[in-house]
């Protein structure tokens, strides 16, 4: 996937932010109550996206990952200070004197995209500014604007006003909101936002080559992989041929089973949900059905199905799945 990235001098501002702090309005809903009956996203698509801890980065990824849209980094020009304290306070200022911070460059072929996802943390409950000099520097006349935010724990209630209100000649579908209670679940999140937008997330993944099969009995489960390097080293293994697993249950929420094969490990601290696929130790399958939290590595994710469902495709007891590529 091409990255288009903006050259930063700057370290841009502020973490997650909690509660008070930042936020003019803690009780903000998590979607604004705007128009949602969407009936499907065509086009060429835009991933554009503002931050500083890898939050919203990660979130954008998600969306770059579900969609094969390009990724575009939004940075200003001058940097942020490093101090938490002076990054607040010349937040709250930009904010008060809507100052609008240059940026280190731009989108040279805007023209080209029909849908823009727009990402962003918020700050003292609303946009930060970089955001609007992004939007403020090309013509969205006709295109649609999709927006995501990430927080401590507020809504995107009043970003998603100040955007529509610079963008009157576009449309602006409602936002999505990751906090910080649900970080680890946005993989899932996203995918579920995505296709409540229209957009099929199961046919971009097929097109990328990010979807494998998992057979159980008579059941075929469809999977969506992470991209990283262990993920992609399962898919060199299953273009060779199917790789059967005999899993078995392990701490009552995940069934468990050499892989027969040894993977590059990319681990991270998790909180898994259900329908969650890991590698542990690089060298066991890991289907999760319950939350655990772990340093593990993502290889990817059930599509579209229920911890019910996924408890009773599987079974109680010793299993035997199937992976495969479509």
């Amino acid at each position: 996937m091409k990255i288009m990235k903006i050259l930063i001098f700057c370290a841009a501002i502020l973490p997650f932010i909690s509660t008070c702090s930042l936020t003019a309005c803690a009780n903000e809903k998590d979607r604004d109550d705007g128009d949602s009956d969407n009936e499907g996203i065509d086009g060429k698509i835009l991933v554009s996206y503002f931050s500083r801890t890898g939050n919203t980065e990660k979130v954008a990824k998600h969306i770059e990952e579900f969609t094969g849209g390009d990724l575009f980094e939004i940075v200003p020009l001058v940097p942020y200070p490093d101090d938490y304290q002076e990054c607040l306070t010349q937040a709250s200022r930009e904010l008060n004197e809507n100052y609008r911070p240059e940026l280190s460059s731009h989108v040279s072929n805007m023209n080209e995209y029909d849908v823009i996802f727009l990402g962003f943390p918020v700050w003292h409950g609303n946009t930060p500014m970089p955001i609007r000099s992004f939007l403020e520097a090309y013509d969205f006349s006709g295109k649609t604007v999709i927006p995501f935010s990430t927080s401590g724990s507020s809504g995107i209630s009043q970003s998603m006003t100040a955007i529509r209100n610079l963008l009157p000649n576009s449309i602006v579908l409602d936002g999505m909101g990751i906090t910080r209670a649900t970080l680890d679940r946005s993989h899932e999140i996203v995918n579920e936002w995505l296709n409540g937008l229209g957009i099929n997330t199961d046919v971009q993944n097929s097109a990328k080559g990010n979807i494998m099969h998992i057979q159980v009995g008579n059941v075929t489960l469809i999977a969506t992989l992470a991209e990283n390097s262990s993920a992609e080293a399962l898919k060199e293994l299953l273009s060779s041929a199917p790789v059967t697993i005999n899993m078995r249950d392990y701490g009552n929420f995940e069934k468990v089973g050499a892989l027969g094969a040894t993977l590059p490990e990319n681990n991270e601290r998790i909180t898994t949900q259900s329908g969650d696929l890991i590698l542990y130790q690089g060298t066991n399958f890991v289907i999760y059905y319950a939350p655990n939290t772990w340093s593990l590595t993502r290889l990817g994710k059930i599509n579209n199905v229920t911890q019910a469902q996924l408890k009773e495709t599987l079974g109680e007891g010793n299993v035997t799945v199937t992976l495969s590529l479509p």
